[in-house]
């Protein structure tokens, strides 16, 4: 209800009045953050980690790990592909065991808590299951040092292989996409834990794994390179992007 209250009352009324002045994007981001570490220190005991803050020390057992708005760009645009995030996490290890992503502007707000399944505007959701390659729906996007370096040898090596590849900009809803099976994969490059923290539990929640491409391990959310899906789709596109010119994740 909180993401739902605020985000509708302050934030996106405001999207695309600010596309012209970047110090108003900040302005916006920091107002939410506040919003959002104001309402859980009230009910809450346990720290705060955001990227305004960007702590690595913490106090308590858990944390809660929060992206006002994920999709900056497309807010600023008015575009409708943002959303706001909420995480429940492990303070070692960042293992969410509940989490919440809210898109405004589509009214739609997924949930779940570690083992109990994931819902979408209180409906259960669940992963795709496998397609065919041509078939497949694809999300993909990369940041940082990583965008600069190897995006497009990222974009190549999955349009050699499936026929719908697309980039939507924001992580977060992109992956609650995937599980509810509006898209069928996502792939991760140079993110941040508070771009999924909340949507990697909602997804595996609903059937889909993570794979971490440095490691192969399944859940290990500490890479450059990540692909979420359901399993047989999943395999598929980690193959496909491992098979790339990729070099140190």
């Amino acid at each position: 209800m909180l993401a739902r209250q605020e985000s509708c009352s302050v934030t996106y009324k405001r999207a695309g009045e600010y596309h012209d002045d970047p110090q108003a994007h900040t302005d916006v981001d920091d107002f939410i953050e506040k919003l959002f570490t104001e309402a859980i220190e009230k009910v809450s005991r346990y720290d705060v980690l955001t990227e305004g803050n960007g702590r690595a020390d913490f106090d308590t057992e858990y944390i809660w790990i929060v992206d006002p708005i994920d999709g900056t760009a497309q807010f600023h645009r008015g575009l409708p592909l943002y959303a706001s995030s909420v995480a429940l996490c492990s303070a070692r290890g960042y293992t969410a065991v509940w989490g919440l992503v809210y898109a405004p502007a589509l009214d739609l707000l997924f949930e779940a808590e570690k083992g109990k399944g994931a819902t979408c505007n209180g409906q259960a959701i669940r992963a795709a299951s496998s397609r065919p390659n041509d078939e497949i729906l694809a999300s993909i996007s990369a940041y940082g040092s990583f965008k600069r370096v190897h995006q497009t040898d990222l974009y190549l090596s999955l349009v050699r292989s499936l026929r719908h590849v697309r980039q939507f900009g924001c992580p977060s809803l992109d992956i609650c996409f995937v599980a509810s099976g509006r898209l069928d994969v996502r792939v991760v490059a140079g993110f941040k834990i508070w771009d999924i923290a909340a949507a990697a539990l909602i997804a595996t929640e609903a059937g889909a794994e993570f794979r971490n491409l440095a490691t192969g391990d399944l859940g290990d959310m500490n890479t450059q390179v990540g692909v979420i899906g359901s399993p047989p789709v999943c395999e598929l596109v980690s193959r496909e992007v491992c098979n790339t010119t990729l070099v140190e994740w």
